[in-house]
């Protein structure tokens, strides 16, 4: 931990804004750990919880508070000292030796595959059942809660939530439904909700389809994975973006995105955003085609120099973030939602700056491709 030395005007704000920082992160780290033992009672122990009782939310945020002035006393900026504590640290993967590390590697990155695709099978299926209601309608989910699997021998290894149901049965269900039921004739509005839904899961068939290649293309070709960020910075990064994982423990403490009050009720600024929503959400789902094969959560795949990427390095990231501000813009009536939209883009740009840091330790030609495009985000900004 490196001392500095405070100028009294400085170490002022920094007390000052102690309290409503310690508040909010007392909360985030109370809702993290009810989150984590929700987990770890659905899937190994199946027991549901429904509730988190808040009587831990108090302690959490007296503890944080403690830290943060402590750190403080001992002239550590605690503001920087988080941020420092998100830098990438080359791994020593259990001291491994370099022959054998290439085949752990591969195995950590099972345990990221098992967690991201349990996360995107769960959306899909909501996006495909979701796409069935409003083209078809009354398709009526009979399981309680909507646990998908890839493949059922799954649920011997790690139980899901609900013991009725896989992927495939979820898949099966609405292929019956359709072929079944006449479609709804549906409206302009409708028809834009439905490609959104359409997109986004063309979007994670794609992820999923080359992260399975990840995983199975060591049987042919012997291309190892570079590297991994197995590291609680790496998850925690990474996992508030994705709401079956860390992002809802996120959501928990920041104001809901809609307002009271419509921005507008004017229909022509209503199709212009429906219009301006779905082509950000085409360009996301051509920057996720762009990765192709090196697309990859936590890991080291390779360098991205084409495309959307030889203009700025987090194009995925910023149309996201794009995306979801469209979606929602015509609902941000006050200062709480704004607030909301400024969580929303924090965590994508501490995700952005956690990948950079890991690729700029893990590959020699990311440097240099950083120094090709300089820019995260904006070109020619920043």
């Amino acid at each position: 931990m490196t001392k500095v030395v405070f100028q009294n005007s400085a170490r002022f704000w920094l007390i000052l804004i102690g309290l409503p920082i310690t508040y909010v992160l007392g909360a985030l780290l109370w809702y993290l750990i009810t989150h984590l033992y929700w987990v770890i009672s659905i899937h190994f122990f199946h027991i549901s919880v429904k509730h988190y009782p808040d009587v831990g939310i108090w302690p959490t945020r007296i503890l944080m508070a403690g830290l943060y002035y402590f750190l403080l006393f001992k002239n550590i900026n605690p503001l920087i000292y988080v941020y420092r504590s998100f830098d990438y640290k080359p791994q020593a993967f259990f001291g491994v030796s370099k022959g054998l590390r290439p085949y752990l590697i591969w195995a950590l990155h099972l345990i990221v595959f098992w967690a991201f695709a349990y996360t995107l099978g769960t959306v899909i299926t909501i996006n495909l059942r979701s796409i069935v209601n409003i083209g078809w309608g009354n398709f009526i989910e009979k399981s309680a809660v909507i646990t998908p699997w890839l493949f059922g021998w799954l649920d011997d290894l790690v139980p899901s939530i609900s013991h009725e149901k896989f992927f495939w049965d979820h898949i099966f269900e609405i292929l019956v439904h359709i072929i079944n039921e006449p479609m709804n004739s549906l409206n302009s509005q409708s028809m834009f909700y439905m490609m959104r839904l359409v997109l986004w899961s063309i979007t994670i068939t794609l992820c999923l389809s080359f992260y399975c290649y990840s995983v199975f293309s060591i049987l042919w070709s012997r291309k190892f994975i570079r590297n991994i960020d197995f590291t609680l910075a790496g998850w925690v990064t990474t996992g508030i973006c994705y709401s079956p994982l860390l992002a809802g423990v996120l959501y928990q403490i920041t104001p809901n995105v809609n307002g009271v009050i419509p921005n507008f009720d004017v229909d022509a600024w209503k199709w212009m955003t429906l219009i301006c929503e779905l082509l950000l959400n085409l360009l996301y789902t051509l920057t996720v085609f762009n990765m192709g094969k090196k697309f990859g959560v936590l890991v080291d795949k390779g360098v991205i120099k084409t495309g959307f990427y030889a203009v700025i390095r987090h194009p995925s990231y910023l149309l996201e973030v794009m995306m979801f501000i469209m979606i929602s813009i015509v609902a941000l009536s006050g200062i709480l939602q704004w607030m909301a939209i400024l969580a929303l883009i924090i965590k994508y740009w501490f995700r952005a700056e956690r990948e950079d840091q890991f690729m700029s330790g893990s590959n020699p030609e990311y440097l240099v491709y950083k120094k090709q495009v300089p820019f995260k985000f904006i070109p020619g900004v920043y």
